[in-house]
């Protein structure tokens, strides 16, 4: 972040910020802005490989990290492959458990069970999150 923050000064800030991946970049970017919701307005979270930490431990970890600030976060997850199916799952348990207590307004999940473990299924859902959040991150 200071080297990014260093070479393009003008688009600093936590309303500039976001931290995308997928697969196990999905985990990466899911851990990192529940973190540091200082410095990250939004997440995109894209089949993210939950079940390698095991489900039980993401959420426990969540319900004890989050706090005040709460970015926005966008998880999706396909189910078209084994790999994806059980994503798709542990995904799906992960948002029932943080819905409890996490802003509707602050989660967007997108499950498409035709869409593979594959960057063509997060290509196209990427450009939905970068309209998102293009046109409405001073609100996150």
């Amino acid at each position: 972040m200071p080297e990014i923050e260093k070479r393009f000064p003008i688009l600093t800030g936590r309303e500039n910020t976001a931290f995308c991946g997928s697969s196990s970049g999905g985990l990466q970017a899911y851990y990192t802005v529940m973190s540091h919701p200082d410095k990250f307005c939004m997440a995109g979270v894209f089949s993210p490989t939950f079940p390698i930490l095991y489900t039980k431990n993401v959420i426990r970890w969540t319900k004890e990290t989050v706090g005040e600030i709460k970015p926005f976060i966008y998880i999706y997850s396909g189910a078209n492959d084994r790999m994806e199916q059980e994503i798709c799952e542990s995904t799906k348990a992960v948002v029932e458990a943080i819905s409890e207590f996490y802003p509707k307004e602050k989660l967007k999940v997108n499950i498409l069970p035709d869409q593979p473990h594959h960057e063509s299924a997060w290509a196209m859902i990427f450009k939905d999150l970068l309209h998102l959040f293009l046109t409405r991150r001073e609100a996150f």
